[in-house]
């Protein structure tokens, strides 16, 4: 993937806000929903659980508003740590 792919969503950091705000996972995804964006419970339990770590755009956008959080904060912090192995994974492709 390389420097221009976004850094994954920070799962952990998307339930604590979430649970500040004292909404499920289904409220979230409900919310997400009337923003017309197609998405379900699972979804979120998904995201929150690091199994789905780059969602559509969409998704990103409506995560962000129904949370009240910048985009940039849903995701994980770039500390360069791993770009090394993603620069080594593009090679051996």
């Amino acid at each position: 993937m390389g420097k221009t792919s976004a850094p994954p969503l920070d799962g952990k950091a998307i339930r604590q806000a979430r649970l500040r705000l004292f909404l499920t996972q289904a409220e979230v995804a409900e919310q997400i929903a009337a923003l017309g964006v197609p998405f379900d419970r699972s979804g979120m339990s998904f995201i929150e659980s690091g199994y789905v770590k780059r969602p559509r755009l969409k998704v990103v956008r409506a995560l962000s508003q129904v949370l009240g959080m910048e985009a940039d904060a849903l995701f994980k912090a770039d500390d360069g740590s791993d770009s090394k192995g993603d620069d080594e994974e593009a090679e051996a492709a």
